[in-house]
Protein backbone atom coordinates (compact mmCIF):
# COMPACT_ATOMS: atom_id res chain seq x y z
CA UNK A 1 0.00 0.00 0.00
CA UNK A 2 1.25 3.11 -0.47
CA UNK A 3 -0.02 7.13 -0.69
CA UNK A 4 0.94 9.77 -3.32
CA UNK A 5 3.57 12.71 -1.64
CA UNK A 6 4.16 14.76 -5.14
CA UNK A 7 2.42 15.63 -8.30
CA UNK A 8 5.31 15.46 -10.79
CA UNK A 9 3.17 16.60 -14.39
CA UNK A 10 5.97 18.25 -16.30
CA UNK A 11 4.95 21.66 -16.68
CA UNK A 12 6.16 24.15 -19.13
CA UNK A 13 7.59 27.63 -18.31
CA UNK A 14 9.16 30.19 -20.38
CA UNK A 15 11.13 33.74 -20.42
CA UNK A 16 8.29 35.92 -20.93
CA UNK A 17 10.48 38.64 -20.77
CA UNK A 18 11.57 37.83 -24.11
CA UNK A 19 8.48 37.39 -25.65
CA UNK A 20 7.59 40.89 -24.86
CA UNK A 21 10.60 42.54 -25.96
CA UNK A 22 8.92 45.04 -28.76
CA UNK A 23 12.33 44.42 -31.18
CA UNK A 24 12.40 40.48 -30.83
CA UNK A 25 8.25 40.06 -30.98
CA UNK A 26 8.36 42.07 -34.25
CA UNK A 27 10.93 39.78 -35.70
CA UNK A 28 9.46 36.99 -34.48
CA UNK A 29 6.24 38.08 -35.80
CA UNK A 30 7.66 38.66 -39.44
CA UNK A 31 9.26 35.30 -39.82
CA UNK A 32 6.70 33.05 -38.56
CA UNK A 33 2.93 35.05 -38.74
CA UNK A 34 2.74 34.85 -35.62
CA UNK A 35 3.46 36.51 -32.33
CA UNK A 36 5.94 34.92 -29.87
CA UNK A 37 4.13 33.57 -26.38
CA UNK A 38 2.57 30.57 -25.28
CA UNK A 39 2.50 28.03 -27.91
CA UNK A 40 -0.52 25.69 -28.79
CA UNK A 41 1.27 23.50 -30.41
CA UNK A 42 4.56 21.64 -30.98
CA UNK A 43 5.26 23.09 -34.38
CA UNK A 44 4.71 26.40 -32.55
CA UNK A 45 6.90 25.21 -29.45
CA UNK A 46 10.09 24.61 -31.96
CA UNK A 47 9.48 27.84 -34.05
CA UNK A 48 10.42 29.73 -30.47
CA UNK A 49 13.06 27.15 -29.99
CA UNK A 50 14.48 27.84 -33.33
CA UNK A 51 14.00 31.78 -32.73
CA UNK A 52 15.30 32.41 -29.75
CA UNK A 53 18.24 29.71 -30.35
CA UNK A 54 19.50 32.54 -33.06
CA UNK A 55 19.20 35.17 -30.30
CA UNK A 56 21.72 33.35 -28.68
CA UNK A 57 19.98 31.52 -25.57
CA UNK A 58 19.02 27.66 -25.49
CA UNK A 59 15.57 27.34 -27.31
CA UNK A 60 15.21 24.24 -26.08
CA UNK A 61 16.22 24.09 -22.14
CA UNK A 62 14.24 20.77 -21.77
CA UNK A 63 15.98 17.91 -20.02
CA UNK A 64 17.30 15.47 -22.86
CA UNK A 65 20.09 13.88 -20.94
CA UNK A 66 19.50 9.50 -20.10
CA UNK A 67 16.80 9.15 -17.53
CA UNK A 68 15.79 13.09 -17.58
CA UNK A 69 14.99 13.11 -20.64
CA UNK A 70 12.78 10.46 -21.30
CA UNK A 71 9.92 12.83 -20.18
CA UNK A 72 10.64 14.91 -23.11
CA UNK A 73 10.19 12.59 -25.44
CA UNK A 74 6.98 10.98 -23.88
CA UNK A 75 5.42 14.41 -23.97
CA UNK A 76 6.05 15.11 -27.48
CA UNK A 77 4.40 11.30 -28.32
CA UNK A 78 1.02 11.01 -25.89
CA UNK A 79 -0.45 14.19 -28.23
CA UNK A 80 0.07 12.20 -31.91
CA UNK A 81 -3.28 10.71 -31.67
CA UNK A 82 -6.95 11.85 -30.03
CA UNK A 83 -7.66 11.44 -27.62
CA UNK A 84 -4.43 10.00 -26.68
CA UNK A 85 -1.54 8.49 -28.36
CA UNK A 86 -1.09 5.56 -26.20
CA UNK A 87 1.56 2.81 -25.73
CA UNK A 88 -0.03 0.23 -26.89
CA UNK A 89 -2.92 -0.79 -28.73
CA UNK A 90 -5.59 -3.35 -26.87
CA UNK A 91 -3.93 -6.47 -27.86
CA UNK A 92 -0.61 -5.37 -25.88
CA UNK A 93 1.11 -4.58 -28.96
CA UNK A 94 3.45 -1.48 -28.60
CA UNK A 95 2.43 1.42 -30.70
CA UNK A 96 5.90 3.39 -30.65
CA UNK A 97 7.14 1.53 -33.60
CA UNK A 98 4.20 3.18 -35.38
CA UNK A 99 4.73 6.22 -38.05
CA UNK A 100 3.63 8.27 -34.41
CA UNK A 101 6.33 6.79 -32.29
CA UNK A 102 8.95 7.69 -35.32
CA UNK A 103 7.70 11.16 -35.89
CA UNK A 104 8.15 11.69 -31.85
CA UNK A 105 11.50 10.75 -32.28
CA UNK A 106 12.78 12.86 -35.22
CA UNK A 107 10.96 15.71 -33.78
CA UNK A 108 12.95 14.77 -30.50
CA UNK A 109 16.72 14.38 -32.30
CA UNK A 110 16.00 17.63 -34.04
CA UNK A 111 15.08 19.83 -31.23
CA UNK A 112 19.04 18.73 -30.07
CA UNK A 113 19.74 21.57 -32.67
CA UNK A 114 18.02 24.34 -30.01
CA UNK A 115 19.67 22.39 -26.65
CA UNK A 116 23.03 22.45 -24.97
CA UNK A 117 24.97 19.23 -26.31
CA UNK A 118 26.45 19.21 -23.28
CA UNK A 119 22.85 18.66 -21.62
CA UNK A 120 22.71 15.16 -23.24
CA UNK A 121 25.26 14.32 -19.29
CA UNK A 122 22.80 16.82 -17.01
CA UNK A 123 21.07 15.92 -14.50
CA UNK A 124 17.77 18.25 -13.76
CA UNK A 125 19.69 19.98 -11.43
CA UNK A 126 21.58 21.26 -14.16
CA UNK A 127 18.84 22.17 -16.48
CA UNK A 128 17.74 23.67 -13.44
CA UNK A 129 20.48 26.01 -13.18
CA UNK A 130 20.87 26.59 -17.22
CA UNK A 131 17.18 28.50 -16.67
CA UNK A 132 17.70 30.14 -13.46
CA UNK A 133 21.31 31.23 -15.16
CA UNK A 134 19.14 33.03 -18.01
CA UNK A 135 20.39 30.52 -20.42
CA UNK A 136 17.76 28.83 -21.44
CA UNK A 137 14.01 30.48 -23.29
CA UNK A 138 11.92 27.14 -22.46
CA UNK A 139 11.19 24.19 -20.97
CA UNK A 140 8.84 21.48 -19.83
CA UNK A 141 9.85 20.49 -16.16
CA UNK A 142 8.80 19.94 -12.61
CA UNK A 143 6.64 22.43 -11.46
CA UNK A 144 8.25 23.63 -8.85
CA UNK A 145 10.94 25.59 -11.02
CA UNK A 146 9.82 28.81 -10.97
CA UNK A 147 9.08 28.19 -6.80
CA UNK A 148 12.88 27.84 -6.57
CA UNK A 149 13.94 30.42 -9.49
CA UNK A 150 11.37 33.08 -9.82
CA UNK A 151 12.43 34.68 -5.98
CA UNK A 152 13.75 37.32 -4.39
CA UNK A 153 16.47 37.85 -1.53
CA UNK A 154 15.70 38.84 1.78
CA UNK A 155 16.59 42.03 0.97
CA UNK A 156 14.01 42.24 -2.04
CA UNK A 157 16.54 41.99 -4.88
CA UNK A 158 16.89 39.25 -7.52
CA UNK A 159 17.37 35.64 -6.39
CA UNK A 160 18.03 34.44 -9.76
CA UNK A 161 19.06 35.89 -13.13
CA UNK A 162 15.19 35.05 -14.40
CA UNK A 163 13.33 36.73 -11.06
CA UNK A 164 10.48 38.75 -12.23
CA UNK A 165 10.62 37.45 -15.80
CA UNK A 166 9.46 33.72 -16.10
CA UNK A 167 5.82 32.64 -17.34
CA UNK A 168 3.85 29.22 -17.85
CA UNK A 169 1.76 27.52 -19.85
CA UNK A 170 -0.18 24.64 -20.83
CA UNK A 171 1.39 21.63 -22.54
CA UNK A 172 1.98 22.07 -26.44
CA UNK A 173 -0.06 19.30 -28.33
CA UNK A 174 -0.82 18.79 -32.05
CA UNK A 175 -4.14 19.62 -33.56
CA UNK A 176 -6.79 17.42 -35.45
CA UNK A 177 -9.37 19.16 -37.43
CA UNK A 178 -10.30 21.72 -34.53
CA UNK A 179 -9.44 19.41 -31.08
CA UNK A 180 -6.43 20.70 -30.01
CA UNK A 181 -4.67 17.54 -28.14
CA UNK A 182 -2.52 18.81 -25.09
CA UNK A 183 -0.84 16.13 -23.38
CA UNK A 184 1.80 16.11 -20.65
CA UNK A 185 3.07 13.42 -18.52
CA UNK A 186 3.59 12.06 -15.15
CA UNK A 187 6.97 11.39 -14.26
CA UNK A 188 8.61 9.73 -11.19
CA UNK A 189 6.65 11.68 -8.45
CA UNK A 190 7.52 10.57 -4.26
CA UNK A 191 5.09 8.02 -2.82
CA UNK A 192 5.13 6.86 0.74
CA UNK A 193 4.45 2.84 1.15
CA UNK A 194 4.46 0.89 4.36
CA UNK A 195 6.72 -2.59 4.34
CA UNK A 196 4.31 -6.10 4.61
CA UNK A 197 7.34 -6.88 6.34
CA UNK A 198 6.48 -4.50 8.83
CA UNK A 199 5.32 -5.09 12.82
CA UNK A 200 3.43 -1.86 12.47
CA UNK A 201 1.60 -1.82 9.28
CA UNK A 202 -1.43 -0.40 11.10
CA UNK A 203 -0.04 2.97 12.46
CA UNK A 204 2.43 3.60 9.75
CA UNK A 205 -0.45 3.66 7.06
CA UNK A 206 -2.37 6.06 9.75
CA UNK A 207 0.65 8.17 9.37
CA UNK A 208 0.67 8.31 5.63
CA UNK A 209 -3.28 8.91 5.53
CA UNK A 210 -2.20 11.80 8.06
CA UNK A 211 0.48 13.44 5.79
CA UNK A 212 -0.92 12.71 3.26
CA UNK A 213 -4.16 14.12 3.99
CA UNK A 214 -5.69 17.63 1.88
CA UNK A 215 -4.73 20.06 5.16
CA UNK A 216 -1.09 18.55 6.03
CA UNK A 217 -0.56 17.67 2.52
CA UNK A 218 -1.02 21.40 1.38
CA UNK A 219 1.42 22.70 4.16
CA UNK A 220 4.00 20.75 3.31
CA UNK A 221 3.66 21.59 -0.49
CA UNK A 222 3.26 25.07 0.16
CA UNK A 223 7.08 25.16 2.17
CA UNK A 224 9.28 27.17 0.27
CA UNK A 225 11.98 25.01 0.86
CA UNK A 226 10.06 21.52 -0.06
CA UNK A 227 10.06 19.54 -2.73
CA UNK A 228 6.38 18.24 -2.70
CA UNK A 229 4.59 19.20 -5.67
CA UNK A 230 0.86 19.84 -5.52
CA UNK A 231 -1.65 17.64 -7.51
CA UNK A 232 -4.40 17.43 -5.20
CA UNK A 233 -7.65 20.07 -5.54
CA UNK A 234 -7.42 21.66 -2.10
CA UNK A 235 -3.60 22.12 -2.43
CA UNK A 236 -4.44 24.84 -5.42
CA UNK A 237 -7.34 27.06 -3.51
CA UNK A 238 -4.24 27.61 -1.16
CA UNK A 239 -2.96 30.92 -0.25
CA UNK A 240 0.62 29.51 0.94
CA UNK A 241 0.57 26.96 -2.35
CA UNK A 242 -0.24 30.12 -4.84
CA UNK A 243 2.46 32.65 -2.51
CA UNK A 244 4.96 29.22 -2.81
CA UNK A 245 4.46 28.18 -6.64
CA UNK A 246 3.16 31.69 -7.64
CA UNK A 247 -0.48 33.29 -8.68
CA UNK A 248 0.73 33.24 -12.41
CA UNK A 249 2.14 29.54 -12.13
CA UNK A 250 -0.78 27.56 -9.85
CA UNK A 251 -3.95 27.86 -12.65
CA UNK A 252 -1.25 25.99 -15.15
CA UNK A 253 0.18 23.48 -12.66
CA UNK A 254 -3.69 22.73 -12.34
CA UNK A 255 -4.50 22.59 -16.09
CA UNK A 256 -1.40 20.30 -16.67
CA UNK A 257 -2.73 17.67 -14.21
CA UNK A 258 -6.00 17.96 -15.74
CA UNK A 259 -4.19 16.90 -19.26
CA UNK A 260 -1.41 14.99 -18.16
CA UNK A 261 -0.76 11.37 -18.51
CA UNK A 262 0.76 8.34 -16.98
CA UNK A 263 3.89 6.93 -18.58
CA UNK A 264 4.61 3.38 -18.28
CA UNK A 265 2.06 2.16 -15.67
CA UNK A 266 2.60 -1.43 -15.70
CA UNK A 267 5.13 -4.29 -13.47
CA UNK A 268 7.98 -4.04 -14.50
CA UNK A 269 8.13 0.09 -16.00
CA UNK A 270 11.68 0.78 -15.33
CA UNK A 271 12.86 -2.37 -17.50
CA UNK A 272 10.70 -0.95 -20.30
CA UNK A 273 11.46 3.05 -19.52
CA UNK A 274 15.41 1.62 -19.79
CA UNK A 275 14.81 0.04 -23.19
CA UNK A 276 13.55 2.82 -24.46
CA UNK A 277 16.00 5.32 -22.95
CA UNK A 278 19.06 3.49 -24.17
CA UNK A 279 17.90 3.66 -27.61
CA UNK A 280 16.66 7.02 -27.21
CA UNK A 281 20.43 7.79 -26.36
CA UNK A 282 21.76 6.04 -29.21
CA UNK A 283 19.80 7.89 -31.57
CA UNK A 284 20.56 11.05 -30.00
CA UNK A 285 23.90 10.27 -30.28
CA UNK A 286 23.40 9.51 -34.31
CA UNK A 287 24.33 5.30 -33.52
CA UNK A 288 21.02 4.75 -35.20
CA UNK A 289 17.76 5.92 -36.94
CA UNK A 290 14.96 6.81 -35.07
CA UNK A 291 12.85 4.09 -36.47
CA UNK A 292 15.61 1.92 -35.19
CA UNK A 293 15.34 3.30 -31.67
CA UNK A 294 11.81 2.28 -31.75
CA UNK A 295 11.64 -1.58 -33.33
CA UNK A 296 14.88 -2.08 -30.88
CA UNK A 297 12.62 -0.57 -28.32
CA UNK A 298 9.57 -2.23 -29.47
CA UNK A 299 10.96 -5.54 -29.68
CA UNK A 300 12.51 -5.43 -26.23
CA UNK A 301 8.57 -4.25 -24.83
CA UNK A 302 7.92 -7.25 -26.73
CA UNK A 303 10.01 -9.72 -24.68
CA UNK A 304 8.93 -7.94 -21.37
CA UNK A 305 4.93 -8.67 -21.90
CA UNK A 306 5.88 -12.68 -23.00
CA UNK A 307 8.34 -12.89 -19.99
CA UNK A 308 5.35 -11.70 -17.55
CA UNK A 309 2.60 -13.31 -19.42
CA UNK A 310 1.00 -11.51 -21.82
CA UNK A 311 -2.42 -12.23 -21.02
CA UNK A 312 -1.78 -10.68 -17.46
CA UNK A 313 -0.02 -8.06 -19.09
CA UNK A 314 -2.81 -7.08 -22.04
CA UNK A 315 -5.29 -6.87 -18.87
CA UNK A 316 -2.88 -4.39 -16.89
CA UNK A 317 -2.24 -2.33 -20.06
CA UNK A 318 -5.94 -1.79 -21.10
CA UNK A 319 -6.76 -1.14 -16.84
CA UNK A 320 -4.21 1.63 -16.79
CA UNK A 321 -5.40 3.41 -20.14
CA UNK A 322 -8.71 4.26 -18.12
CA UNK A 323 -6.51 6.89 -16.12
CA UNK A 324 -5.40 8.12 -19.45
CA UNK A 325 -6.94 12.19 -19.50
CA UNK A 326 -9.52 12.87 -22.08
CA UNK A 327 -9.24 16.80 -21.67
CA UNK A 328 -9.51 18.10 -25.36
CA UNK A 329 -9.03 22.15 -25.94
CA UNK A 330 -10.58 23.61 -29.17
CA UNK A 331 -8.32 25.15 -31.71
Amino acid sequence: MSVCYDGDAQVWVYRKDLTEDPDLKAEFSDKYGWEPGPPRTWKETDQMSEFYTSKGFLGNGNMMSAFWGISTWYNRYVSKDNPNQHLFDDDGNPLITTDAGIEATEEHIKSLEWADRDGLAYSWGEYYGAFGGGRSFQLGTFSNLPKFLDTKKPDGTPATAVTGKVGSYLPPGNQFGSDLVRRSTIYLGNNGGVSSQSDYKEIAYLFLQWSGSSRIFTLLTGNPGGFFDPFQLANFDDPLVNQSYHDYHVPVISGTVARAVPTIAIPGQFAMHNALDENLQAALTGQITAKEAMENAGKSWEKHLKKQGRDKMIGLINQAKSGWSTVIDKA
